[in-house]
């Protein structure tokens, strides 16, 4: 006989359970842009990453700047990250001095691929 359970409302590991809305700030106010993103684990094991896609005419150039929810090198100028391990977030802040920082941003759970998206808008003065 073949059995099946079904978990109804279960978490699935590596699954965003907060995810990115798309959001606006003023060029150089002191508000930076917050982006918010958790996954779930029962092991406690997260691998988070941001990358930041700018769309130039018909290219689109891609910049790495978190993984494991960790800014990478040569970005902790523009970038910082909130985070809670216990939790699963890794919530990226995005400096409002520079429009290049604008664009769109998508969080990414590597161990499942699960992935968001939004756009950071900078308003000039």
């Amino acid at each position: 006989m073949l059995q099946l359970c079904v978990f109804v409302g279960s978490q699935v590991d590596g699954q965003l359970t907060v995810t990115p809305n798309n959001t606006a700030v003023i060029f150089n106010d002191t508000k930076p842009a917050v982006l918010r993103c958790h996954a779930e684990s029962s092991s406690g094991a997260r691998i988070i990453s941001w990358n930041h896609i700018v769309t130039t005419g018909t290219n689109d150039k891609s910049s790495l700047v978190v993984f494991g929810c960790t800014v990478e090198p040569g970005f902790s100028s523009s970038y910082n990250v909130t985070r809670n391990d216990d939790t699963g977030q890794c919530d990226l802040v995005v400096s409002s001095s520079n429009t290049s920082l604008a664009g769109l941003y998508k969080c990414v759970e590597a161990t499942t691929g699960d992935n968001a998206q939004a756009y950071v808008t900078i308003i000039g003065q």
